[in-house]
């Protein structure tokens, strides 16, 4: 749901998106490795799939799709994030979003993508 909300600002605001793209500061890199790392913090739950699989021996074959798959995601999510906002510089998009919400439209879903993203955080906490 918060990636249909989030692209649906995507959406709206794609023709009103930036001419130039930002450049890469090299300096911010280990922070962006902190966060793709931080993304992938689910992978603990890999061993009791594994063992849960009707044939275990695949689970090479699946685990690698299956990464895969969400690094394809993540990496296209992302790239259109910033070709449509620009450099997003607080670290999440919906924070982003949050912050810069008078400068497109969609607000209604700005506000559902973060009561979206607070409420999986409060339900799958610890």
């Amino acid at each position: 749901l918060g990636f249909g909300c989030i692209g649906g600002i995507i959406g709206r605001n794609w023709d009103d998106r930036p001419d130039d793209l930002p450049s890469v500061d090299l300096a911010r890199i280990p922070l962006a490795m902190c966060a793709f790392l931080y993304s992938f913090e689910g992978i603990n739950l890999v061993i009791p799939i594994e063992a849960a699989m009707m044939e275990p021996a695949r689970f090479d074959m699946v685990f690698a799709l299956g990464m895969a798959t969400v690094t394809a995601i993540y990496a296209i999510f992302a790239c259109l994030c910033v070709i449509t906002f620009g450099s997003i510089d607080n670290g999440s998009v919906t924070a982003f979003l949050m912050d810069h919400q008078d400068e497109f439209s969609a607000k209604t879903l700005v506000l559902a993508a973060n009561f979206i993203v607070s409420v999986s955080v409060l339900v799958t906490y610890p």
